[in-house]
């Protein structure tokens, strides 16, 4: 208690609202959705507007009792609610039950985003290798603690990093959380980043996954984790221990799968630290033009720029 009252003491009259407001949230939003299972008979709901941003309230709502699944559109704002309308309406004319998006990478398709890395290497005297394996390539750094943006194919929808404009670290890695903070994102030193994850890792890390009806692909639910993943997701998770992780599902077709696979060979644990690929005020950007502008701006040495990696060189020091 006096704990709590040194707190609401020293919060300014913005937190204090914010506060309440959180509290506010966190109480009716689970009620609301009892009444839901009460009123409808159904344990399985999908839902969008700003308050589906919350993920410690969608966790809320997720263990409810009563609830067995809950989906979050990953347009988690109101242009999640513009599509859920759409497929409703589609539906109701169709009578057919809509395919589920399994993929919110919908940007502009401009195929091997390195294909002018030659070009872009020269401007700016930046050193260029093309890996057998892109993905590999970036896993190998990351393992090595290096920070790596991280740019390939379609740009995803929606607020979060999903692996195709992200910029990436070792999970574990409290350093790399903090100059993120503070030389790319200029936000409070301990603000805590996203983990992406295997699926095949949640059970290890995650304490109250429960299974399948709880795989979170598009980072918008909250999860505590275990002791093991207060650990290996040091670098990527709240003063508390909660997170908001995105699962990525096997495929080798996909190098956001192969960079999470090979950094479980190297690392222990297939986990990354995976924040969007912008900096501070800036929007991420689905031109490669946009792409090179934010790592040149950055202090990140290295770029994935799809099958290219370019490199910083290291100014030489007069004599």
């Amino acid at each position: 208690m006096a704990r709590e009252v040194a707190r609401s003491v020293w919060c300014t009259p913005r937190e204090q609202v914010c506060r309440m407001a959180q509290q506010t949230l966190e109480a009716i939003v689970p009620r609301f959705f009892s009444m839901l299972v009460e009123a409808t008979g159904r344990n399985a709901f999908g839902y969008a507007g700003g308050v589906a941003s919350n993920i410690k309230v969608n966790r809320l709502v997720r263990t409810t009792p009563g609830i067995a699944r809950l989906e979050v559109c990953p347009a988690m704002g109101d242009g999640g609610l513009a599509l859920g309308a759409a497929l409703a309406t589609w539906r109701r004319l169709t009578g057919q039950r809509p395919q589920p998006f399994n993929d919110f990478r919908l940007g502009t398709d401009q195929g091997d985003l390195g294909r002018e890395a030659e070009a872009i290497a020269h401007a700016a005297m930046a050193e260029l290798s093309r890996p057998t394996d892109i993905a590999h390539a970036v896993a190998e750094r990351v393992a090595a603690g290096e920070i790596v943006m991280w740019a390939q194919g379609r740009m995803e929808l929606g607020p979060r990093a999903l692996g195709t404009r992200s910029i990436v670290a070792r999970a574990d890695n409290i350093t790399a959380r903090d100059d993120l903070n503070l030389r790319l994102k200029r936000r409070v030193w301990f603000q805590p980043f996203c983990p992406s994850i295997l699926l095949s890792e949640a059970p290890a890390l995650l304490a109250d996954y429960r299974g399948p009806q709880d795989a979170n692909f598009h980072m918008t639910m909250g999860f505590m984790t275990t002791s093991l993943g207060r650990t290996a997701l040091a670098g990527a998770i709240g003063p508390d221990g909660s997170c908001r992780p995105q699962m990525v599902v096997e495929n080798e077709a996909d190098p956001w799968y192969r960079l999470l696979a090979q950094v479980k060979a190297l690392t222990g644990t297939g986990a990354i630290i995976n924040t969007s690929l912008n900096m501070h005020g800036k929007p991420m950007s689905d031109a490669v033009d946009g792409v090179i502008e934010a790592w040149r701006e950055s202090g990140v040495e290295h770029l994935a720029l799809g099958s290219a990696l370019l490199a910083k060189k290291t100014p030489v020091s007069p004599r």
